[in-house]
């Protein structure tokens, strides 16, 4: 049927089963997070590490991943997605996250692809876009930098595994 909705009201359009794939809709082979002394963080999918809307600046993200250092998730691909795609940013829903620092790593079948050390709050990476020719395993890691755990919530905006 066909029905006339002002575009005033439509915030979002997401085509399902199209050409994008959310990672934080795909259940992870492996979610590590070790914590540096002994409060523990896993992963939140679709929220930041505390359970609440995933932003940064005045955005917020419907689609991401949150996490503590260290921190490390493993997904395995079964060859039908050309790339990965994602951007990434330091959580500071409760703090200024001033001490945060965090090394950054993306590995395809355990090898590094993609590694920023010392990120820190108020940076937004840039879109980074991996291929993933060939490769059977993802892997996002999130780890330790020169404060140990210190505010390193750590939000994956829109991951996204892209279909050929």
């Amino acid at each position: 049927a066909t029905r006339d909705i002002p575009l005033s009201s439509i915030i979002a359009l997401e085509q399902l089963n199209g050409p994008v794939v959310w990672l934080s809709k795909v259940t992870p082979k492996e979610s590590i997070q070790v914590p540096y002394l002994s409060v523990t963080h896993p992963a939140q999918m679709g929220r930041n590490v505390l359970g609440r809307p995933i932003r940064y600046a005045d955005r917020i993200y419907t689609h991401g991943i949150g996490v503590h250092s260290y921190s490390r998730l493993v997904y395995e691909l079964d060859g039908q997605y050309a790339a990965f795609r994602t951007q990434y940013a330091i959580d500071t829903t409760e703090s200024d996250g001033r001490y945060a620092d965090v090394t950054v790593r993306i590995l395809l079948d355990g090898r590094v692809v993609h590694e920023q050390a010392h990120f820190k709050a108020g940076m937004l990476s840039p879109v980074v876009k991996i291929p993933l020719k060939g490769a059977s395993t993802l892997t996002l890691e999130v780890d330790y930098g020169q404060t140990m755990d210190v505010q390193d919530r750590f939000n994956w905006i829109e991951p996204a595994l892209l279909r050929k």
